[in-house]
């Protein structure tokens, strides 16, 4: 018994709770509806209660990190039914969404190992979902969303990470994962098609001086859809008796240089190319086509004394796969983002994004996208346990074929945390 004792004694751990409730007042328009369906529909304004609890445990020594996290998402709709207004208009009531995560990461020296498995399962409607702008520091693409209907979706992430620093000056970093996501039952697949399949990266980053880094980059992707309506030129459903199932691979190099412009500012500016091979029909031979890839991003830190704020721009044209055709286009995303501290307990950030599909000069896509989704939101520590946010939400998309909706909300949250407890 002493030595396991001695065993668990190397180890220190924690777990954290917390919960973020809102009450948001949503109003969704759907200005345009797909070919056969009635458009101009005006989804009720109304008011939402959100919840969404989480925890979080961390057990780990010197070498080992073990975590555990989870988390499940309420949205109870039009809470003021009880008081004569008239019932929102969704398929289910309640939309409920949940998840899991558990991952273990092993670091000796200059290797770090990491491993993580993520599954997610819920219930969701556009009409009350709000795609958050990009995260400052990040840049990701943006999905486009199903109209406002409620479907059953899932999805499973498998990840394996290793990381390696070879000298003072280089490390890379190696990165494989296998993704199964989309609608769960057949009504949810007509809306929002299941995709699978593995994806594999590299990237090799060295320290040219002070104030320059250089990064390689590779990837590739293989995805598959399940079977849906093939889509014509116009991005309708052609009406061909073929059942389509798309299936992409993509693979791309790229190079970047980041380079510190002073204390508080740095600017990134890469570029490279992209080769798909694509079908729509099992039987059919693969289609090539070649996209060039490119990235700008400019991250300044500001503030009197200390940087309380960050304003970060990013630009990205990238090829990108739509999880509803399972088409492949060039994609251009801008982000803009503001994080202020104005003082120990305010805190105050906006964020934009607009995704536009490149059509002219590359491979045509029949369901060409227009995102633009923007948020402002003011937050106020009370204490160490606990926050108040009041702010707006914005998302408007139109995607030829399918549609055109806008939802806002404006909304108060408040987010609760226990004391992190040690053990």
């Amino acid at each position: 018994m002493l030595p396991l004792a001695a065993v668990f004694a190397q180890y220190s751990s924690t777990l954290d709770l917390s919960d973020r409730t809102e009450i948001r007042a949503r109003s969704t328009i759907q200005l345009a509806a797909p070919a056969g369906q009635q458009s101009g529909i005006t989804v009720a304004p109304a008011v939402d209660a959100f919840t969404q609890p989480e925890a979080r445990l961390v057990v780990a020594n010197r070498t080992w990190q073990y975590i555990v996290s989870s988390f499940v998402g309420l949205t109870v709709p039009d809470i003021l039914r009880a008081v004569g207004r008239e019932p929102l208009d969704t398929d289910e009531g309640l939309v409920t969404f949940g998840g899991a995560t558990a991952s273990v990461r092993y670091r000796a020296g200059r290797l770090l190992v990491d491993l993580s498995e993520t599954g997610s399962l819920g219930r969701q409607n556009s009409a009350f979902l709000f795609q958050t702008p990009t995260a400052p520091g990040q840049t990701t693409v943006v999905q486009t969303a199903p109209q406002p209907t409620t479907i059953l979706t899932g999805s499973t992430d498998t990840v394996g990470n290793i990381g390696l620093r070879l000298s003072p000056r280089a490390e890379v970093s190696l990165r494989g994962e296998y993704i199964v996501s989309g609608g769960i039952n057949s009504a949810a697949k007509q809306v929002l098609p299941e995709q699978y399949g593995p994806r594999a990266s590299g990237i090799f980053d060295y320290t040219v001086s002070k104030r320059d880094r250089l990064l390689t980059t590779v990837s590739a992707q293989s995805t598959r859809f399940t079977n849906g309506e093939c889509l014509s030129a116009a991005g309708l459903a052609s009406g061909t008796l073929l059942a389509c199932a798309p299936e992409d691979q993509v693979a791309s190099v790229g190079e970047s240089l980041r380079h510190l412009l002073t204390r508080r500012a740095d600017l990134t500016l890469g570029a490279g190319v992209a080769v798909a091979r694509t079908k729509s029909i099992p039987h059919d031979p693969f289609s090539v086509h070649e996209y060039p890839t490119a990235e700008a991003a400019v991250s300044v830190r500001f503030g009197d004394r200390a940087e309380t704020a960050t304003a970060k721009v990013d630009l990205l044209l990238v090829p990108y796969i739509d999880a509803r055709t399972g088409i492949v286009s060039d994609r251009f995303q801008g982000t803009v983002s503001l994080v202020d501290i104005l003082t120990s307990r305010v805190t105050v950030q906006a964020a934009a994004d607009l995704a536009q599909t490149i059509t002219p000069l590359f491979p045509s896509d029949p369901s060409p996208a227009t995102i633009v989704s923007a948020e402002l939101e003011a937050d106020f520590r009370v204490n160490r346990q606990i926050d108040l946010s009041l702010g707006e939400r914005a998302f408007w998309q139109n995607q030829e074929g399918y549609g055109t909706f806008i939802s806002a909300f404006g909304f108060f949250g408040v987010t609760v945390r226990d004391p992190t407890l040690h053990f």
